[in-house]
């Protein structure tokens, strides 16, 4: 059988309910795993049994100082790490995958590059 790699982003939250007032925002992450399948159904079947393992083995965590549950949410997109079948693209300097985001000024990009909190579009 022929394997293939693929990122898979798979997104995580965090239940603070009765910590955080109604309306507040939802901290979510977004993690980028790299699968190795048959094919894209092959990935997704993993990683959702990857995502319910990492849920259940993280019970609860701490955000903020309160403890709270993260959650396995789903997968929000798969990307083949292959590049027109030439080549596998995993090697020394390959660009591997990217996000385009846009924020309001040069200020905020300072920021966004410094780690410092800034309000982004996430622009898919």
């Amino acid at each position: 059988m022929n394997e293939n790699w693929y990122f898979v982003y798979a997104v995580f939250s965090v239940d603070a309910s009765g910590c955080k007032s109604t309306g507040s925002p939802i901290p979510i992450w977004e993690n980028v795993f790299l699968i190795c399948g048959s094919d894209v159904q092959d990935a997704e079947d993993k990683m959702n049994r990857l995502g319910s393992e990492i849920q259940n083995a993280c019970g609860r965590v701490y955000l903020d100082g309160v403890a709270v549950s993260e959650n396995y949410e789903g997968i929000r997109k798969i990307i083949s790490a292959k590049d027109d079948d030439v080549y596998d693209i995993i090697m020394d300097g390959s660009e591997l995958t990217y996000s385009r985001f846009e924020v309001s000024s040069y200020e905020d990009l300072s920021k966004f590059v410094k780690g410092e909190e800034v309000n982004v579009v996430y622009v898919e």
